[in-house]
């Protein structure tokens, strides 16, 4: 957070972002981090302004409150991308008074982030931590490029980063843009980089010999969600089978529970 301005302890590690409610399907938030001072950070990413969404935010962090046991201050951040550089940042409900903090992507020039990180990628390989978050959020910033080409450009310097950070920079963008890019412009992406180093290390990772039980688990429900998401953006079967290692087989059982999803409207995972 801090590379964006906000003052909050560094991330110490996750929470799980499942919110259960007594209603048919559960809520499910962007991202809740434990924080090094044991606070929870609540994170959300929105391309629209509504007052609607500081409703929605609040209920999340009351079923938040209710459910750690820690009782744990909670403090929510919105990232705003795309052209807002406004949005309200508190609600006010008689008894309920909610507030968060908003961060404005759109403040930060994606070009010129662009051509410096390039730059030093290009001298050494090298970013400090800052740099590195900023890699990441690129597709977010203000650009002449459209979410999808500055994907792919960040996507491409990734590249050029160290083995295993590199191969994190691109699995985070390719997250990313799951959840800002059309289901068109996500496929382009995923072409693109389904024969770099991610999916090598993706393959890498998951034949590691030696490898915990806990991290192959870990490793295993990654693969999952990151077919389940590629289905849903409906990438061609033999696509996602390259990608994640899975067989075919087990890639058509995963899409009969995505179609079923659908029809329901619950998240299978989520139940």
């Amino acid at each position: 957070m801090k590379a964006f301005g906000v003052d909050t302890p560094p991330i110490a590690g996750l929470f799980p972002t499942d919110v259960p409610v007594v209603e048919v399907r559960d809520r499910r938030t962007d991202f809740i981090f434990v924080l090094s001072d044991n606070s929870l950070l609540h994170v959300e990413y929105q391309k629209t302004v509504n007052i609607e969404h500081l409703k929605r935010f609040m209920f999340y962090a009351a079923r938040l409150a209710l459910r750690d046991k820690g009782n744990r201050d909670i403090r929510t951040v919105v990232i705003y991308f795309g052209e807002i550089e406004k949005a309200p940042e508190e609600l006010r409900r008689g008894c309920l008074n909610y507030n968060v903090t908003n961060v404005y992507m759109h403040s930060y020039d994606g070009d010129e982030q662009y051509a410096r990180l390039k730059q030093k990628i290009e001298k050494d390989g090298r970013l400090e931590e800052d740099d590195f978050l900023r890699l990441i959020f690129l597709p977010l910033m203000k650009s002449k490029l459209t979410e999808a080409e500055m994907t792919m450009q960040a996507a491409q310097l990734a590249e050029a980063i160290p083995e295993e950070k590199g191969a994190f920079a691109q699995g985070v963008l390719l997250a990313l843009g799951d959840r800002v890019l059309s289901a068109e412009d996500a496929k382009k992406l995923l072409e693109g980089l389904k024969m770099s180093r991610i999916a090598r290390w993706l393959r890498e990772e998951g034949r590691e010999e030696g490898r915990e039980e806990g991290r192959k688990e870990g490793w295993d429900k990654g693969r999952e969600q990151t077919a389940r998401a590629a289905l849903r953006k409906g990438y061609p079967i033999d696509e996602i089978v390259d990608l994640t290692g899975f067989s075919k087989e087990t890639i058509l059982r995963l899409k009969k529970e995505v179609d079923q999803e659908r029809l329901e409207g619950v998240p299978a995972m989520s139940r």
